[in-house]
């Protein structure tokens, strides 16, 4: 075991850092009023909610003992949130699933935020006629819910016109062909979806500038993790962000030039507390989203991609190379790898180049093989069949069995397996389970069947997650979508 790992493994919290004129600080202890009172001493913002303020007094006193580290490059920011032709009815008389049919933009706005200066610098903004005759005419519940009137639609460009425009305003800007600048947004859609299809349907080649990109709600969980108890939460959405900002809503929700306008005030407050916001989602237009089939796939930036990508913000005749995800090296040769490496040779193609790639990440950092989590709980659930529920567009399926088996990470081995049945909730069809082997009581609960898995977890060694300098948790659940 390399002596950094021992140190780590050996790892016991820090003591109380005394910061100039702020006293000791013991964020798992100190009360609000406390921490706002050390951010007053420190001259920073003391507003928004208690995990924000403890969050931005330990970036300040990270920064201030360690330094801010080298910056990402990135010096600019361009907020989007596209707003697109939508339907609130399918066969089942259910709002569609987002991805599943055609939509189109008809929104096009975008802020421009000066990173250095932390303020907006331009804005730009269109609506934006469908290409497609079909998605011309907006349904009443597309107009009601983005406020945008069907004279407005028939009256403005279409998406190539808009595109052009778009980027004779980053040409105006110098941002055009260079690698200064990212895009951010609020989730996935307004890159996977709304300017995927925009592209495909109007023969256009998917931007470069738009691989890559921010989004913002991951990185404030990133940023603000004394807001998050549990570190497998959801990231927030744009309200939630608002809120622990001790901010509002300015305009109107689903108007997209407000949406994006709201989303840039949480970029700025994140740069105003220290934080550096670089890409953390990378685009692949080539691939399709089984799921979603009017989706392309989207996966988080790897830490190897980001360092490719820093060298060619720095030095613009430098080309990133692939990481990771297939180097392009022939497969005879990632045949021999493996041999070399004496590394397992079972698995696709993919899997075998993943592999590869892995492997030679550990040993260009000296590391041993990583074990983020001692254990993995394998989780699969049965449900009792159930109809849509017009108000919320899914079905409700109540769980009417819990199977699972704990995996030992570091020895490969399952080690104990959970197999349990409930009674079927009231109002709903009874349903035969095959191959049951679990016990089924017509009383016992869903509540008494997870308070079982629960119980079955923790004596498997799962530890349970407890805040501010508590256990942390040691195992990840694992499901098959």
């Amino acid at each position: 075991m390399y002596q950094h790992q021992q140190q780590r493994r050996d790892w016991t919290p820090r003591q109380p850092f005394r910061g100039p004129s702020s006293g000791f600080i013991d964020f798992a202890t100190a009360t609000t009023d406390e921490i706002r009172q050390h951010l007053q001493n420190r001259g920073l913002d003391t507003a928004g909610s208690d995990g924000v303020l403890r969050s931005r007094l330990k970036r300040n006193v990270d920064q201030t003992k360690y330094g801010s580290g080298a910056p990402s490059g990135i010096e600019y920011l361009v907020v989007i949130d596209f707003e697109a032709c939508c339907s609130d009815d399918d066969l089942d008389g259910c709002r569609p699933k987002a991805g599943s049919y055609e939509q189109e933009i008809i929104e096009f706005p975008a802020i421009l935020v000066d990173v250095k200066k932390k303020e907006i610098v331009d804005v730009f903004h269109t609506h934006v006629q469908p290409t497609n005759e079909a998605n011309r005419k907006l349904t009443a519940f597309c107009s009601k819910l983005t406020g945008i009137t069907q004279e407005v639609i028939d009256r403005s460009p279409q998406f190539p016109v808009v595109l052009r425009d778009f980027e004779a305003w980053l040409a105006k800007h110098g941002l055009l062909g260079r690698k200064n600048w990212s895009t951010a947004a609020d989730g996935r859609f307004d890159h996977t979806n709304f300017l995927y299809q925009a592209c495909k349907i109007n023969g256009l080649p998917y931007p470069e500038y738009a691989i890559n990109y921010v989004k913002l709600p991951r990185a404030f969980k990133n940023i603000y993790r004394f807001c998050f108890t549990d570190p497998t939460a959801f990231p927030p959405n744009l309200e939630e962000m608002l809120q622990h900002f001790g901010m509002k809503f300015e305009g109107r929700e689903h108007c997209g030039l407000d949406d994006a306008t709201n989303m840039a005030r949480c970029a700025l407050k994140m740069l105003a507390d220290g934080a550096e916001l670089r890409p953390s989602d990378r685009v692949h237009p080539e691939e399709v989203d089984e799921e979603r089939p009017y989706c392309c796939k989207v996966r988080g930036l790897l830490p190897e991609e980001w360092l490719e990508l820093q060298k060619s913000i720095r030095d613009p005749s430098y080309r990133p190379k692939e990481v990771g995800r297939g180097d392009g090296r022939p497969w005879d040769e990632v045949q021999s790898l493996i041999e070399t490496y004496r590394l397992e040779s079972n698995g696709s193609e993919g899997v075998l180049r993943g592999r590869v790639a892995l492997h030679e990440t550990w040993v260009r950092y000296g590391m041993e093989r990583p074990i983020v989590y001692e254990y993995l709980v394998v989780l699969n659930v049965e449900v009792v069949p159930g109809e849509k529920d017009k108000e919320i567009g899914s079905y409700i399926q109540p769980i009417i069995r819990m199977s699972a088996a704990v995996l030992d990470v570091s020895k490969s081995i399952q080690i104990s397996q959970f197999d349990q049945c409930c009674s079927t909730p009231q109002g709903f069809a009874s349903t035969e389970l095959s191959g049951t082997t679990g016990e089924t009581s017509s009383e016992s609960s869903f509540a008494d069947m997870f308070q079982a898995f629960e119980t079955w977890i923790a004596n498997n060694g799962c530890k349970k997650w407890v805040p501010q300098g508590g256990s942390h948790l040691n195992w990840c659940l694992v499901v098959n979508r």
